[in-house]
């Protein structure tokens, strides 16, 4: 009941935001960075922004539609600002019921799966797609009859997806939006920024929460995109480098000439033990194939092979010249 309440709650703030933004006559930069901060607090509050902002629009699409020729004068009196705030409480009601309609009708459909740190977990879907979860990962799929959705609240996944064109696979993360074209990609949220990976197919990466206008952009095979608040940037990696940083989805880390305060980073991902690497030995860098869950054979390498000076300091380990 408290879920359903706060849900509720939420659709309904999202409806006024929207009633306002759209109808107010004098909207300000004040009341626009009052919604941004709004939709940053959580992701339940973009998905309902974003839900209701699509309704809206399909129902001025249909009222468009449906609305026969008029002349200036009606035209002029029925755009009135009185009439203007009358359709925008008549809109916020109906949208926040199909809103919470949805909501109700879609709460069973929607699942949530998590990895605790070191975990692994493969997700098998109805439709033949697969998410594969990297460790410390939080997702909620939603599955409907018009689009399955992925909110990955934090960590990082790779999906394989069976591509659908009336019945899109849309990946949510941070502010950003990845839509499948057909893919095989990798999606990490963590640090305030998201980064899109694309093993085969296309993928399409967009800003949806407010702020400045970023370009999306089509994601196709050897792209590496990391999106940010305010930016999209895209290089591109060989095939190689692509399934190297995916040996997770196999249980190892695989490095290639990485310095090793980079590599002790990766470790702390998978395991409770913390390596800390100091300043000059943070800059040797080191090959190989490592288990990712594994840290203390890792440390014992770099004691043994690499010279280094090895400290446990109770749930740490001080690796040093």
């Amino acid at each position: 009941m408290n879920e359903t309440a706060n849900a509720q709650s939420i659709q309904a703030r999202a409806a006024e935001w929207l009633a306002e933004r759209r109808y107010s006559e004098n909207w300000t930069e004040e009341e626009q960075v009052q919604l941004d901060g709004w939709l940053a607090a959580s992701l339940e509050h973009e998905v309902a922004y974003w839900r209701l902002d699509a309704a809206w629009n399909r129902t001025e699409r249909l009222a468009a539609l449906r609305r026969p020729p008029e002349d200036d004068e009606v035209a002029e009196r029925r755009l009135s600002p009185a009439l203007l705030r009358m359709v925008a409480a008549t809109v916020v009601i109906a949208v926040l019921g199909a809103g919470l309609f949805l909501w109700n009708a879609n709460a069973n459909s929607t699942k949530i799966y998590t990895t605790p740190v070191g975990g692994r977990e493969t997700i098998a879907l109805a439709d033949g797609s697969s998410i594969d979860l990297n460790t410390d990962t939080v997702v909620r799929f939603e599955d409907t009859r018009n689009r399955r959705t992925v909110l990955l609240e934090k960590g990082e996944a790779f999906f394989q997806v069976k591509h659908d064109n009336a019945r899109p696979f849309v990946v949510m993360a941070n502010g950003h939006q990845i839509t499948d074209i057909g893919t095989k990609f990798s999606v990490n949220n963590a640090a305030g920024r998201v980064e899109v990976a694309v093993m085969e197919g296309r993928a399409k990466l967009e800003t949806v929460s407010q702020g400045p206008k970023v370009e999306p952009a089509v994601l196709i095979p050897g792209d590496v995109a990391v999106a940010t608040a305010d930016s999209i940037s895209v290089v591109r990696k060989s095939s190689g480098d692509l399934t190297n940083a995916l040996g997770w989805r196999r249980g190892v880390l695989i490095f290639d000439r990485t310095p090793l305060r980079d590599v002790a980073m990766q470790f702390n991902r998978y395991n409770s033990t913390e390596l800390v690497v100091a300043d000059v030995a943070g800059r040797m860098k080191i090959d190989g194939t490592f288990p990712a869950n594994n840290v203390q054979d890792f440390v014992q390498l770099v004691h043994g092979v690499l010279g280094l000076r090895v400290e446990t300091q109770g749930n740490r380990i001080l690796i040093s010249r």
